[in-house]
């Protein structure tokens, strides 16, 4: 139930599809491609992969050890058995892998560096071995996923990951000149959430994190527009994403917000000279959906937005929803409208 809920109030901001990073499956994805519910198309991973001790590892510290037990989580307030599991040593990284894609995963998420929500673990450590990564990446590649993506922050961990055949990293906020260029020749893109590090200091944000998750949050915070530019610079493919959760789910359209401040909106949105747009064009790359989502050409889904507004005046009129939004379709079906006269779909209702 929390899931329909979080699905359509994803939808309702404008987003008619997503790449979930954690916990979502196969069943959420049929039901909105299904119309069963209101939502975005889904590009889901399954559970996440941590081994044990790191960003995916809550278990008690006075536990004595995790092993496969689906109960970890690195976002608390959520129920941690869906979210993610620990592994550890390749056979079990094979095995959790294995188990996803035969869940119907588009993708592999592992958590490869420390987190802001994870007490115990330093935001510069590295977690997997060479040998798990590409145990991990070699078994994805096989089954025919479309990407791993990695969970990190720091220039020694995304290099780490590169090395175990890693293409997607999330966050990477303290990524630097020659990493960039790394990504850029080896086609590693870098989806960078930048809102998150901003809105935790809000209130009331800032009272649902510890004292130890703001001081890491600082860290990560304080350079995360330098690596934007940096990636931008370098010619790396960067897409946009959020880190919005249920609870945070009222500030996913702020990210847009806060990259109107770095970049030029068109880059953000839409295509600008040699350049593709972060929220769009690159989203559909990174899902292996190019010439289907995004664009407006034949053979592609029809997926529109109607505002009152020129998001590529100023993108952060993506923010201002309520007095923004008209109308949004997706699939050619009409699932919420603003305007007198158009109705929504009965199959898309949102009451």
């Amino acid at each position: 139930m929390r899931s329909a809920s979080t699905l359509r109030g994803i939808l309702s901001n404008c987003f008619t599809t997503v790449r979930d990073t954690g916990g979502a499956t196969v069943a959420h994805a049929k039901a909105t491609e299904e119309f069963l519910i209101p939502g975005p198309r889904v590009f889901q991973g399954g559970r996440m992969l941590s081994h044990t001790g790191g960003h995916g590892d809550n278990a008690d510290i006075w536990s004595e050890g995790s092993g496969l037990a689906p109960h970890t989580s690195c976002c608390g307030g959520i129920d941690p058995s869906a979210l993610g599991r620990v592994v550890d040593g390749v056979d079990e990284c094979i095995r959790a892998t294995r188990e996803d894609m035969r869940k119907g995963a588009n993708h592999i998420k592992i958590c490869t560096s420390g987190g802001i929500a994870s007490e115990t673990d330093p935001i510069d450590s590295i977690q997997f071995s060479i040998e798990e990564l590409k145990a991990i990446t070699s078994t994805c590649a096989n089954m025919k996923g479309t990407l791993v993506t990695a969970h990190c922050y720091t220039v020694p961990g995304i290099l780490h990951v590169i090395e175990g055949g890693v293409r997607r990293i999330e966050h990477g906020n303290m990524l630097d000149a020659p990493t960039a260029a790394i990504m850029a020749a080896k086609g590693v893109f870098l989806t960078p959430t930048l809102a998150l590090h901003t809105f935790v200091t809000m209130p009331p944000y800032d009272n649902f994190e510890t004292p130890e998750g703001l001081r890491k949050n600082a860290i990560v915070g304080n350079v995360e527009v330098k690596a934007i530019r940096t990636t931008e610079d370098a010619g790396v493919v960067v897409c946009y994403g959020t880190d919005t959760t249920g609870p945070t789910l009222v500030m996913q359209t702020y990210e847009f917000v806060v990259r109107s401040k770095i970049l030029p909106s068109p880059i953000v949105l839409n295509e600008h000279g040699d350049k593709s747009p972060c929220a769009t064009i690159n989203g559909a790359k990174q899902v292996g959906m190019e010439g289907k989502l995004s664009e407006l050409i034949p053979g592609a889904f029809a997926d529109l937005i109607f505002l009152r507004e020129d998001p590529l005046e100023d993108v952060a009129s993506l923010d201002r929803i309520d007095e923004n939004l008209a109308l949004i379709m997706k699939d050619g079906r009409i699932v919420k409208s603003q305007l007198n006269g158009i109705r929504i779909e009965r199959a898309c209702a949102w009451d």
